[in-house]
């Protein structure tokens, strides 16, 4: 990582909060919507919803839903694909986080979906320049139940 990246990187504050207090900066809600966030649907652990602030600047949020009508291989490089071309269009080459879901994640076809889906996002990514030992973002992947 380059010494300016990593300069810019340090002024990134994530924590969590109570969904109903939280602060200002982006938000990202896990496990039930909440007003105002990013909603990323997974289970939360715990009996009330908390939220993941971000206070930083110059970041960009969004989301993506896709209705699986092709090979999840072939979805998952499109997508991917879009995804690398609008955030550079917007200024940001590099991706810190993303959340992913895809329904049957361990179910096999021609191979585990898990693997499938994998290939797709390496496919864009090495395509658009990035190196898989450099500059790749920290990823989940699970099922949405």
């Amino acid at each position: 990582m380059s010494s300016s990246l990593s300069r810019s990187l340090s002024a990134i504050e994530v924590t969590y909060a109570r969904a109903h207090a939280a602060p200002d900066g982006h938000l990202v809600a896990f496990g039930q919507a909440v007003a105002g966030a990013l909603f990323v649907p997974t289970r939360q652990l715990g009996p009330e919803p908390l939220v993941e602030v971000w206070q930083p600047e110059g970041l960009m949020f969004g989301a993506v839903a896709a209705t699986e009508n092709k090979p999840l291989e072939e979805l998952s490089r499109e997508h991917y694909t879009r995804l690398i071309e609008h955030a550079r269009a917007s200024g940001h080459p590099y991706f810190l986080r993303m959340w992913n879901f895809v329904g049957g994640i361990n179910e096999i076809e021609e191979r585990e979906r898990y693997q499938l889906f994998c290939a797709g996002r390496h496919d864009a990514f090495v395509n658009a320049g990035y190196h898989h030992d450099v500059d790749l973002p920290s990823v989940d992947v699970a099922e949405v139940a």
